[in-house]
């Protein structure tokens, strides 16, 4: 079963291998407990605590993110999670008949749709690049990429690690390139803090936006934007409210833009001082960690089920995608609807995991995650369940 002192940390079954933290990620009771104490100095004079501790906390937390993700403080606002911070930009952004808006085949099908949403408003064109998967080098992320934006383009939408293949883009050339052609970008960042190093800043983009609640274990619904110099007045939330103002900055909207709760980022420079607290080596020693773990366990599975395609280990963080056997892709179930298989999973085998329906090659996949609390036992499981389901 799972590394059971760490697994204690979080609320997680016992009696569930849980291999989807790149799902909603999973926060520590320590951290929950906070967070509702947070909550509960706001109800003891909700008004009193609006006027003397909101600003001062939130400002904490935001220098305190801010540091660790390599931002500006200055260009850094809050949002619920990264697809708001994608649907923030591109419904910001004054979008002409024309122009072409670039991005992959592996984009988060949820930023995919607002990107599609303010292209049919707009009379604009999605332009979507095939990248193989698995690719064997990072060329080939690159250069179809760029290859497209020679046609022209106004922007562009990349993963940073890619939701339903866990692929880590080089965000950073991509953007550099992009930037040469004339092409904006916004990075989908949203499994990249806590995965991996992270420095904002260097990578460039006109827009970046993460989550909290995925791999740094923040209480859900805490997300960023991060915008780079001078950028971040190009965009304005999507509730307008007390913090619009004719002498105000921007960052002011976003700081209040109606009643929201705060306690899930209040809470972020004790999750940030915990979580590198877990292990002697920190926050390096955790993401170098669930790298090599999420490796062992996706060998181990090519290893048992015989799979032999794989995309090369420099280009997986903490999750790890591989195509099923002999087992073809089905009709899509739609929104809310799971897998039979990842039903079956949980039921008889009380293991979680994603079966994604991502459509190329042909075949089912199976994502797998690493965090603190699993071992390679939770793989080995994964691995004897599937050959018994899938009669291999």
């Amino acid at each position: 079963m799972p590394d059971r002192s760490l697994h204690e940390i979080w609320m997680l079954e016992n009696q569930v291998r849980y291999l989807n933290h790149g799902g909603f990620g999973a926060c520590p009771t320590t951290i929950l407990d906070a967070r509702f104490r947070w909550q509960k100095d706001f109800e003891r004079n909700p008004l009193r605590f609006v006027f003397e501790r909101f600003r001062e906390q939130h400002e904490i937390s935001r220098k305190r993110l801010a540091e660790f993700i390599g931002a500006a403080p200055r260009n850094l606002v809050f949002t619920s999670n990264a697809t708001e911070g994608v649907n923030t930009v591109l419904k910001s952004l004054d979008l002409r008949p024309g122009d072409r808006l670039i991005t992959t085949n592996h984009a988060y099908p949820g930023c995919k749709a607002a990107l599609q949403r303010v292209a049919e408003k707009s009379g604009g064109e999605v332009v979507t690049v095939d990248i193989p998967f698995p690719p064997s080098s990072m060329v080939q992320m690159i250069e179809p990429i760029l290859a497209e934006a020679e046609r022209g383009g106004r922007l562009a939408l990349i993963d940073h690690v890619s939701s339903e293949t866990a692929l880590i883009f080089p965000v950073k050339e991509i953007v550099s390139g992009l930037a040469e052609r004339g092409v904006d970008t916004i990075i989908d960042g949203a499994h990249a803090p806590g995965m991996l190093p992270l420095d904002v800043d260097e990578i460039g983009a006109a827009w970046y936006a993460g989550n909290c609640h995925k791999w740094l274990c923040a209480p859900k619904t805490a997300g960023f934007i991060a915008a780079a110099p001078g950028r971040l007045d190009e965009i304005e939330p999507l509730v307008t409210s007390f913090g619009r103002g004719p002498d105000n900055p921007r960052e002011l909207e976003f700081f209040w833009r109606g009643t929201y709760d705060a306690s899930v980022v209040f809470v972020l420079p004790e999750l940030l001082d915990f979580m590198d607290g877990l292990l002697p080596g920190g926050w390096p020693e955790i993401m170098r960690r669930n790298h090599d773990l999420a490796v062992a366990g996706r060998d181990l599975l090519m290893d048992l089920l015989g799979i032999d395609e794989a995309a090369p280990e420099s280009m997986l963080g903490s999750m790890a995608t591989l195509p099923l056997p002999d087992h073809e892709l089905g009709e899509s179930l739609g929104l809310f609807r799971e897998d039979p298989l990842a039903r079956l999973l949980h039921e008889k085998h009380g293991i979680e995991v994603p079966v994604p329906h991502w459509p190329e090659p042909d075949r089912y996949k199976i994502r797998i995650s690493a965090q603190l609390y699993n071992s390679l036992e939770d793989y080995e499981a994964l691995a004897a369940a599937l050959a018994e389901e899938l009669r291999l």
